[in-house]
């Protein structure tokens, strides 16, 4: 069975509110971003389309993070155990992220996004300590590969930070 986020979650409009963006469909998608909608077909479609881009983008998290993965197993003949272990519960949090991001029950907008940059931060956080060690030993091929391996982590992140739909209305950002 293919593991497939649908976003659901949207707010409906409060006619009686003398607050604007309160009489608009509005969503909340964990990114620190409010998106605002006039009409119900929009808000779907853009809720379509943003389960579309994560969906494609934990794909692309779960390679990397393969590839993340097959380079510490090579690492991890000269590791010292103080960094086997630090990694290994990285590697942990990043399995319990992915699980929580495709579970049928937990279809909450905010909590897909957050498990999204929690799989982000701690893959770059394992991913450094690579560079740092292949760095003292001078493997540049490595560090270079890691380092191919976290600008595309960087990439995806700025991606779902930004992400934007141009059926909203409006966009509020929250910092």
């Amino acid at each position: 069975m293919k593991k497939n986020i649908v976003l659901k979650n949207y707010s409906l409009p409060e006619k009686n509110s003398m607050y604007t963006n309160n009489k608009m469909y509005h969503v909340y998608l964990g990114n620190n971003r409010m998106y605002f909608f006039t009409a119900e077909y929009k808000v779907k479609k853009f809720l379509e389309e943003s389960s579309k881009m994560i969906n494609h983008n934990l794909y692309v998290l779960n390679q990397l993070y393969s590839d993340s993965f097959r380079e510490f197993r090579e690492f991890w003949f000269y590791a010292d155990n103080y960094q086997i272990q630090k990694i290994n519960n990285m590697y942990k949090t990043i399995d319990t992220a992915f699980m929580r991001s495709v579970r049928i029950s937990h279809e909450i907008n905010v909590f897909v996004f957050r498990n999204m940059f929690l799989i982000i931060q701690e893959l770059i956080e394992a991913n450094t300590i690579l560079i740092e060690e292949y760095t003292k030993k001078n493997q540049d091929q490595r560090i270079k590969k890691v380092e191919f391996i976290n600008d595309q982590l960087n990439f995806i992140e700025s991606k779902l930070k930004h992400w934007n739909h141009p059926t909203s209305t409006k966009l509020t950002e929250f910092l």
